[in-house]
């Protein structure tokens, strides 16, 4: 199920912004182009939705569409979490691991869903080809029944020649319907 983002690039959540002198902080919602009925309202999220990955090899995939060679770091992966502590892996293509990260766990409140949690920059820069890459973001571990909920995720891009666009960069996204529905 893939999705062109080409007339939705103001509404729906992709920005650049710039982060060095050849770097550029691009962010992406995970719910753009996901169905409505996948994704949860959270008023405290980015654009109050989030989509959840609750069981364990359930994925959310984004494509990423380079013009040219890049080099592209995962800065950082918008979720939040209730109760246990998950694992989540990220990678390229289903093979290129860029690394993992575990989710805080926290039994403070009810509202935990409702409260941002960041990764952190996961692996270090890697140059990806031109064309398109999967960027997949799979729960592999948990310590409870509620995994977590992906709000955006957010990449660095190189721009040396100031020819990044964020609106043919996030090219798609996919959200297989949770098992069992």
């Amino acid at each position: 199920m893939g999705f062109s983002l080409a007339t939705f690039s103001v509404f729906f959540g992709i920005c650049a912004l710039v982060k060095g002198s050849h770097d550029l902080l691009t962010r992406y919602e995970a719910e753009t182009g996901i169905n409505p009925i996948y994704t949860l309202f959270r008023a405290n999220m980015s654009n109050n939705y989030t989509v959840p990955i609750y069981r364990i090899n359930d994925y959310y995939t984004t494509t990423l569409c380079l013009d040219k060679n890049r080099n592209v770091t995962v800065t950082n992966i918008g979720y939040s979490n209730h109760e246990g502590s998950d694992n989540i892996s990220v990678s390229y293509d289903n093979y290129s691991e860029i690394g993992y990260f575990q989710s805080e766990e926290d039994y403070s409140i009810e509202q935990t869903w409702s409260v941002l949690r960041n990764s952190s920059q996961l692996g270090s820069k890697m140059e990806l080809r031109q064309g398109p890459h999967d960027l997949k973001i799979m729960l592999v571990g948990q310590h409870d029944d509620h995994g977590i909920e992906l709000d955006f995720i957010e990449l660095t891009v190189d721009d040396m020649d100031g020819s990044f666009d964020a609106v043919s960069f996030w090219c798609g996204s996919q959200f297989p319907p949770p098992k069992g529905t």
